[in-house]
């Protein structure tokens, strides 16, 4: 009978590898309509550059090649977006040529052989910088759209000042507007949350920790605990199991098995190799002023890069045109939460004006 069990056991394993080795190609995905025909005139290629001497890597994604561009960051640092996007706001592509940027140090780009010291904000900054270049030139485009969500977001509004000329409009997700500032936000969250629960013992631990004495590699262990809390308490993704989001990347074919290992890699690379920067990378105290529109969506429930953080930025910051939109029903990740209406501010605010 043991001898059955172990049998069925390897099986289903084998069965799952192969399933998994088979849904690891790599390769670009063709865009199907419903009926399963190709899109005409779409686009879907994965590009490898050269950006700041460094290997990288964009997937590219759209069902008209002639939309405006779309280069979205993603957050992290170190964790590309393209599965949850691809499976939970698909639509992207479809009102643009969307450009996903595995950044230096994350999941495709992401090398053993990187150099530590170029990981940080001016880098970034200046690999975006370039690769805004190039798919001006690649599409024929004087501007570019910029998203950014999360870490993107400091990455978004640096690029933006620097090169304002480069823009049509930067979108910001989970906006990042002082770290400190919000990190205590989140933690005092966590901790009227955990009291609320019961659970005394997290809470006085999470009240232990001084986030005004602590230096990079602390605070990293810090936010591994404290994350936790954070997202049971709904301050992550209140509308989205996290196993969705696992299988996503689980199962995304423009990932080689090998890529999907340097996801996690690349994540724990880019975190101890910023984070000590990013915690004096404040923006509501470095960028108040740009020269481009600036739209800003926000989860009411945010405490990764909390509500009432980004919202006082976005009353200091100046811009040309500036608009804050608030998800009622949302945390950290209202274009996954809120899909639909996220979806309608896109076509209605920014692409119309």
């Amino acid at each position: 009978m043991l001898f059955v069990i172990l049998i069925v056991i390897l099986a289903i394993i084998g069965i799952f590898l192969a399933v998994f080795y088979f849904v690891s190609s790599g390769k670009p995905q063709k865009i199907k309509d419903k009926n399963g025909r190709v899109v005409s005139g779409s686009i879907s290629e994965i590009i490898e550059l050269d950006l700041g001497n460094a290997k990288q890597y964009i997937i590219v994604r759209g069902e008209d090649e002639t939309k405006p561009v779309l280069l979205f960051l993603h957050g992290g640092p170190g964790d590309p977006e393209f599965t949850f996007i691809k499976k939970f706001a698909p639509e992207l592509q479809r009102y643009f040529v969307l450009v996903h940027w595995d950044q230096r140090g994350a999941g495709k780009s992401f090398s053993p052989d990187l150099d530590p010291k170029t990981m940080n904000v001016k880098r970034l900054t200046s690999d975006g910088n370039e690769l805004v270049e190039y798919l001006k030139n690649r599409f024929k485009r004087q501007k570019v759209y910029l998203m950014g969500h999360s870490w993107g977001t400091v990455l978004g509004m640096n690029m933006i000042k620097e090169h304002p000329e480069n823009f049509f409009a930067y979108m910001g997700i989970g906006q990042v507007a002082n770290i400190l500032k919000g990190e205590k936000i989140s933690q005092q969250f966590v901790i009227d949350r955990a009291n609320k629960d019961g659970n005394k013992k997290v809470a006085e631990r999470i009240e232990s920790y001084n986030l005004d004495e602590m230096n990079a590699e602390e605070f990293i262990k810090y936010l591994f605990y404290q994350r936790k809390f954070v997202r049971k308490y709904g301050g992550a993704m209140r509308n989205i199991k996290i196993g969705k989001v696992i299988l996503s990347n689980l199962f995304a074919r423009e990932y080689t098995i090998g890529d999907k290992i340097n996801m996690i890699k690349g994540a724990k690379f880019s975190v101890k190799n910023l984070w000590g920067e990013i915690m004096k990378n404040n923006l509501d105290e470095q960028i108040l002023e740009v020269g481009v529109p600036v739209y800003i969506f926000q989860g009411k429930y945010d405490y990764q890069t909390p509500y009432k953080a980004a919202r006082e930025y976005y009353e200091k910051l100046k811009a040309p045109e500036k608009e804050f939109f608030t998800f009622e029903n949302s945390a950290h990740c209202p274009l996954f939460e809120e899909n639909e209406t996220f979806n309608k501010l896109i076509l209605e605010k920014v692409l119309k004006n």
